[in-house]
């Protein structure tokens, strides 16, 4: 088990943060919210959505609070992994559900998606504006860029 000091803080992203960076985000500490569109067969992976962006998730391993199934409002806290292809089979919907594949269509093309969130933390967050919290935290990156500069 790690160690929890050692782990670095999440940043607070939106999925199309994530999605923009792609395989370059590997390896980056998040935390993102969205809602839960597909359930793994064993709940314990999941296909988080906002506004056109999907991340797979990997809760296997984290704290729940609540009891995340589809349609919930869900915001995770973890590490963002490269997709390993043993993982796509412990991800396929289970059946009853809408069909999905974990791959998706580039050009006719089917590619793996690039990106696993290893969450350690998830939490129900029913009732929350996502437009309005993507809102608050562009407001909240602009202050951070005026009031509070990387020291280069």
């Amino acid at each position: 088990m790690t160690d929890v000091l050692s782990l670095p803080s999440a940043r607070v992203c939106m999925l199309q943060d994530v999605a923009s960076k792609g395989s370059a985000a590997v390896g980056s500490s998040v935390r993102v919210t969205g809602e839960v569109k597909l359930l793994g067969p064993s709940r314990a992976q999941l296909l988080l959505y906002d506004r056109g962006c999907s991340l797979w998730a990997d809760i296997s391993e984290a704290a729940v609070q609540g009891e995340p199934r589809q349609g919930a409002m869900l915001q995770l806290v973890g590490e963002l992994v490269a997709h390993r292809p043993e993982t796509e089979a412990r991800l396929q919907p289970s059946e009853g559900q809408q069909h999905a594949t974990l791959a998706l269509e580039l050009d006719g093309a089917v590619a793996p998606p690039p990106l696993l969130l290893k969450a350690r933390i998830a939490r129900l967050m029913e009732g929350l504006d996502l437009e309005l919290y993507s809102r608050c935290l562009a407001m909240r990156r602009r202050f951070e860029e005026e009031y509070l500069p990387i020291a280069g």
